[in-house]
């Protein structure tokens, strides 16, 4: 400890004019700070102690120091207005070097750990409150807010703040890590308490709020946890071990104080592991919805109305239904016309009638809106056990088969939809079910799925909106003015179809369009799937622009070739290809 209050002293001299005077000064001030040191370790205190008791009682020295300016500092020393907000630390640093810790004087060590802290805590609590306008709002943009906001935070804390060598145990004086110590221990204990109680809430209130205020306290119990751990005061002991082992000597590198606070250093490596976890988290959702495993929230999808289903069971609708809306998880569903009156709902379960109340299809009819989801369990269904599958079956009124809507919303299980038409949107979301449709009307029909495969028969709509990752997707005698598909790798399969405009974006996925009826346009964009496009042998003409890398261009009509134009007929159909590796093939109809 006596080579470090020698470096220590050598700092404060750093600066100043090598002259007898100022010699004579280091050797008496070296001494004096010796011997207190001894007197110290006399008196019971340890080595660590002593020393940051010695430096503690030094002054100001520079004005004791021969060459010193006017204004009081030193010559080439930073003037006194510049470094008021920074004491001398009781260690100090070699030049800053990469890969190292910088050390801090106490002012600035106590700022930097509470601003780690709280950019820590409210990074954290951003990923976990992001659930929470989800649930109650069913809003999908604050989700992405907070998680962006959280990774922001921490970047931005990782390259503001320094990379600090902790030392507050010796840095502080006694009151400040008594305080420190004290509103630590307060922080841990309400963070524990929070986090035990969270369950409170969704065991009382049985809607999204409650599920909302469990999140709450989940968010703030962890970042009470993470301030603690910033706040308490700690000893980096590898990095004092360090500075009592380096070398000593006339020849030694000079320690000197760095206003680390200036310091940028970029530490990605909490981000790095947060985001990590986070995908985990999303790959065990999504897995979970696939086979129909309970998986926490996402049991049952979101729905802002979960209170209302107070009515379970079969049932007969005596007020007329407009809008329709199912929310099922596992088996069959079937919407299908009858020559009823009204409409009728019913359930089973591998052809058994469902025993138990609370595993009943929930539903509640409101200003024409029926809405019908699997059980009446809530959210909370923890655990991993493979879910029951139940059958659904929906009867419309064969005289009132045309609602304002329909919307299907499924995780694993297959659809089924015949003779039913919307003024609206007809909407079917899935997950892994395939979806079988049959005889629809629709203004809009909007498709969306993971691996679940769509056969859509005999359809009459104004736009068609399909968007999935790797089902087929398979369409004959349909009609619509405009038509968008989206997929990576499934195929799309279009079977005499009247279609004014097609737009198609596939990744690996194949598009064949076989006899298309009143096409204007087509537009296919792909990086290794091919289009294969068949047409009547009296079509009036086409023009294919085909911008690939690797693909080829065959027809069995013959064209007129331009660069990548190719040409026959009036070229009245534009079709428009962009690819890697696809090919496009045009055939005539036998």
């Amino acid at each position: 400890m006596k080579r470090n209050l020698k470096i220590y002293l050598e700092s404060l001299f750093i600066n100043a004019p090598k002259t007898p005077t100022n010699d004579a000064l280091f050797e008496e001030l070296l001494g004096n700070l010796c011997d207190r040191y001894d007197e110290l370790c006399a008196e019971g205190l340890t080595p660590d102690a002593a020393y940051a008791r010695v430096i503690g009682e030094v002054g100001d020295i520079r004005p004791l120091l021969e060459g010193v300016a006017e204004n009081g500092a030193a010559a080439d020393y930073p003037p006194h207005s510049e470094t008021k907000s920074s004491t001398p630390p009781p260690f100090y640093n070699t030049p800053q070097k990469k890969g190292k810790k910088v050390r801090l004087s106490p002012e600035a060590l106590r700022r930097a750990k509470c601003l780690q802290g709280m950019a820590t805590a409210a990074a954290v609590m951003l990923f976990i409150l992001w659930l929470v306008p989800v649930m109650i709002w069913e809003a999908v943009a604050p989700l992405f807010i907070c998680v962006a906001l959280g990774v922001v935070i921490l970047v931005l804390a990782g390259t503001l703040l320094p990379d600090y060598a902790d030392d507050s145990k010796l840095s502080y004086d006694e009151n400040t890590c008594k305080n420190d110590t004290r509103v630590a221990n307060i922080l841990q204990a309400t963070g524990i308490g929070l986090l035990i109680l969270c369950i409170l809430p969704a065991a009382t209130i049985y809607t999204n709020w409650g599920a909302g205020l469990m999140f709450l306290c989940i968010a703030i119990g962890v970042g009470m946890l993470i301030f603690a751990a910033f706040l308490r005061p700690s000893l980096d002991k590898s990095a004092v071990a360090k500075i009592a082992a380096a070398p000593q000597g006339d020849k030694a590198a000079p320690l000197i104080f760095t206003d680390a606070t200036k310091e940028k250093r970029n530490r990605l490596i909490l981000p790095i592991v947060l985001i990590s976890i986070i995908a985990v988290i999303t790959v065990c959702i999504f897995v979970a919805g696939s086979y129909g495993l309970p998986f926490g929230l996402f049991t049952h999808g979101i729905d802002a109305n979960l209170s209302k289903y107070t009515n379970h069971g079969n049932a007969t609708m005596t007020a007329p239904v407009e809008r329709l809306s199912i929310s099922w998880t596992a088996g069959h569903v079937t919407v299908e016309p009858y020559d009823g009156e009204t409409v009728e709902i019913y359930e089973t379960q591998n052809g058994n009638t469902v025993a138990e109340v609370n595993d009943e299809m929930h539903w509640f009819l409101e200003d024409g809106h029926l809405r019908i989801r699997f059980d009446g369990k809530g959210y909370f269904r923890f655990g991993f056990k493979k879910q029951q599958e139940k059958q659904l079956i929906v009867r419309v009124p064969r005289s009132s088969t045309l609602l304002a809507s329909l919307s299907l919303d499924v995780v694993s299980a297959d659809l089924t939809v015949k003779g039913i038409g919307t003024k609206g949107a007809l909407s079917v979301s899935s997950v892994s079910g395939n979806a079988t449709l049959t005889d629809i009307s629709a203004k809009l029909f909007r498709y969306d799925a993971v691996s679940g495969a769509l056969s859509l028969t005999n359809g009459q709509l104004s736009h068609i909106n399909v968007d999935t990752t790797s089902g087929n997707v398979t369409l004959a005698n349909a009609t619509a003015t405009e038509c968008d598909f989206d997929t990576t790798s499934g195929n799309i399969t279009l079977l005499d179809c009247a279609f004014g405009s097609i737009d198609a974006d596939t990744t690996s996925g194949d598009l064949c369009i076989t006899s298309p009826q009143a096409l204007a346009s087509l537009s296919f964009d792909t990086t290794g799937g091919d289009l294969l496009l068949t047409l009547p042998a009296d079509h009036a003409g086409f023009t294919a622009e085909l911008d690939t890398t690797g693909g080829e261009f065959a027809s069995d009509f013959p064209t007129t070739t331009a660069e990548d134009t190719h040409r026959t007929g009036d070229g009245s159909l534009q079709i428009e290809m962009d690819s890697t590796g696809g090919n496009l093939t045009i055939k005539k109809a036998a």
